[in-house]
């Protein structure tokens, strides 16, 4: 019996091997399936295929499950599942984004007390922001079906000793911003849930532009020093950045 042979796509899928990436929005990841790629026949193909779909359309709806390591919600045989370990790491990011939120108000409660009120403004931007990303995260952890849990804030100065520390004080913070997500991240990859890796990238490069603009606005401010004319010149076009 002559055996159908294998078609373009199972062809590019021996001729690429291990060296075959998938394209997961702007994050390219190693292919696992790959890596167990076989020249399959057509005719076995297709049959599995609609094995596959038959089983999945076919199969109960479960309720809410949570296995040992996973929480998990089955649907037809299938698993959408996030590990307890990106679950608490997610958790306790959703707290971090609020804390930051809180530091800047802190920061912002500073400025108010000054006369540079579009500092202030500034401040108080970046606080909303960081409201948004926790949300964010939030929302995320619902959509996987993970058990939410929300953890104390702890208390922030608002008081610094001039402008200039008190943006040092977000640059720093920021940093520290950086290291959370590549840690969620990191743990994804190790996970091998890449849903979670696509979600900390956006962060990712989001993070790029927060300690750019904190760093600009710490050497813009160092610079000024003591001027006067300079700091208010920059203090009301923090006012108006949008």
């Amino acid at each position: 019996m002559v055996q159908p042979q294998p078609t373009r796509l199972v062809k590019g899928i021996l001729r690429h091997g291990r060296d075959g990436r998938v394209r997961t929005g702007d994050l390219y990841v190693p292919n696992v399936a790959l890596y167990q790629a076989e020249p399959h026949p057509v005719r076995p193909v297709v049959q599995v295929w609609k094995k596959m779909a038959r089983n999945f359309l076919a199969g109960p709806v479960l309720p809410l499950a949570r296995k040992k390591n996973c929480a998990n919600l089955q649907i037809g045989g299938f698993f959408m599942e996030l590990p307890e370990n990106l679950v608490r790491i997610l958790v306790q990011q959703v707290a971090n984004e609020y804390q930051s939120a809180y530091l800047y108000l802190g920061m912002a409660a500073y400025f108010e007390q000054t006369p540079f009120g579009g500092f202030a403004r500034w401040m108080r931007r970046q606080a909303a922001e960081e409201v948004e990303h926790g949300g964010r995260i939030f929302s995320y952890l619902v959509d996987r079906g993970a058990p939410v849990e929300l953890r104390a804030i702890e208390r922030v100065p608002c008081s610094y000793p001039s402008p200039l520390e008190a943006f040092r004080t977000a640059f720093s913070h920021e940093q520290r911003v950086t290291r959370w997500i590549r840690d969620i991240y990191e743990l994804a990859l190790l996970e091998k849930d890449y849903e979670t890796m696509e979600f900390a990238n956006w962060f990712l490069k989001e993070q790029i532009e927060e300690e750019k603009q904190t760093r600009g606005w710490v050497e813009r401010i160092a610079f000024a020093a003591d001027q006067r004319g300079a700091l208010f010149s920059l203090d009301a076009e923090a006012g108006k950045e949008l």
